[in-house]
């Protein structure tokens, strides 16, 4: 049995309940939420709605699509109150309920099927490993290069490192599907348990979150072991002479995933000052940053509030470069916006502002570059990823079989002539 796996369904229909008396017996009506949130601004106060979901839950089922999930207004709260649970979980009640139609994110979740196949997912673990790197799926597409270097950096530093090329499921569990995700996360959560894995090391803000809060393992992020370590200034950044390059000006762009992570916004700030970035304050980072305009998938629904939350981002940083540590946040900022990895193994490049993240289709190939490369290490223990929770074992006809196959190797000798760069 692992030790602090997901709750139960009753368990968390408890904690919903509780949540939600307590958001109707302490909310004060306040506005401060609201008057920093497009989403809740020209609503109902939180307390209000929470009332009325009481009598008539439909229409904030559907409301809720349109929350970002990012916990700005937990933060703003001088109560404190948990509304991003509370629209989370009015989410889940709306698929469970079947009240949403999950058509506008297929996008979203064909991506994230992808991400657990058997095509995309990989399992390295070497013998006496008990750490993995998990990179995430944004990150090893958009910058396989720096994905690479990233483990190799870690393998210097921890030994037995293994690798882990899955997805956290993130998406499902932003979207209600709290019955998929449990599955798809407690099985992955089980397999490296019972293979003597205790700790993961991330490097996405999304995964970590999750790992921090659902998984039964330690979680740490990259940048912590990079801001810890006494060596760390053989890493490209930090062996630049100041004088060799003018320092750029930048201000961090903390992700909402990261929002109270303490701990990796600081290493964040201590790398970029042994990078040599002149760090520019900023009024909206650390507990109080602002979401990029991606998160919960708003954009699928609500193109326009999810556009209002880039702008104003992108207005907070200026004219000054954004620095972050979030592959989707940097492709959502667009060019002139810095990946810390990108700074930190690419350094000439990133303060010229020559690094761009690829695109798909080509985020698929780099994928498969970066599993081509992980497989070719010696495991103890490996494995790609069959189970997905809900799909029904079908007999694919013959043809089907043969041209998905073809396909597949067509897509692998793609990726073995692209070399990495």
């Amino acid at each position: 049995m692992i030790q602090n796996s997901l709750p139960t369904p009753r368990q968390s229909a408890d904690a919903n309940r509780q949540n939600l008396d307590k958001i109707i017996e302490s909310c004060i009506h306040c506005g401060l939420c609201a008057a920093h949130c497009a989403f809740l601004s020209g609503r109902q106060s939180p307390g209000h709605m929470a009332e009325a979901y009481e009598n008539d839950p439909a229409p904030y089922r559907q409301m809720a699509f349109s929350c970002s999930l990012c916990g700005l207004c937990t933060e703003l709260c001088p109560k404190h109150l948990d509304l991003t649970a509370m629209f989370r979980s009015w989410r889940e009640d709306a698929v469970a309920a079947d009240q949403v139609d999950l058509a506008p994110y297929h996008g979203i979740l064909a991506y994230e099927k992808k991400g657990c196949s058997p095509l995309f997912s990989y399992y390295h673990l070497p013998k006496h490993c008990d750490t993995v790197f998990f990179p995430g799926c944004t990150l090893t597409g958009t910058r396989p290069d720096k994905t690479l270097k990233a483990y190799e950096y870690l393998e210097s530093q921890i030994a037995h490192i293994g690798m882990v090329l899955d997805c956290c499921t993130k998406p499902s569990r932003d979207l209600g599907r709290s019955e998929f995700f449990s599955a798809m996360f407690e099985e992955m959560c089980a397999y490296l348990s019972a293979h003597g894995i205790s700790r993961v090391i991330t490097a996405c803000p999304s995964c970590h979150a999750l790992f921090c809060s659902k998984g039964p393992f330690k979680a740490v992020t990259i940048y912590q072991i990079m801001a810890e370590d006494d060596q760390a200034e053989a890493l490209p950044a930090f062996c630049l002479q100041e004088n060799g390059h003018s320092k750029i000006c930048a201000v961090i762009q903390d992700p909402c995933q990261s929002r109270k992570d303490d701990a990796t916004q600081r290493a964040v700030r201590t790398l970029a000052q042994r990078a040599y970035v002149e760090q520019i304050p900023l009024k909206a980072t650390g507990s109080r940053t602002l979401c990029c305009g991606e998160g919960a998938s708003v954009g699928r629904v609500s193109p326009g509030l999810a556009k209002t939350w880039t702008t104003k981002r992108k207005k907070a940083a200026g004219d000054h470069t954004a620095l972050t540590y979030c592959a989707g946040c940097v492709n959502i900022h667009g060019p002139g916006a810095i990946h810390l990895l990108d700074l930190i193994f690419d350094p000439d490049r990133a303060f010229q502002g020559q690094i761009k993240a690829a695109k798909a289709p080509i985020t698929y190939l780099n994928r498969l570059r970066v599993k081509q490369h992980i497989k070719s290490l010696p495991s103890a223990q490996s494995r790609v990823r069959r189970f997905f929770y809900g799909e029904k074992k079908e007999k694919t006809p013959g043809i089907l079989r043969l041209a998905a196959g073809l396909v597949v190797m067509m897509i692998a000798a793609l990726a073995g002539l692209l070399a990495l760069r």
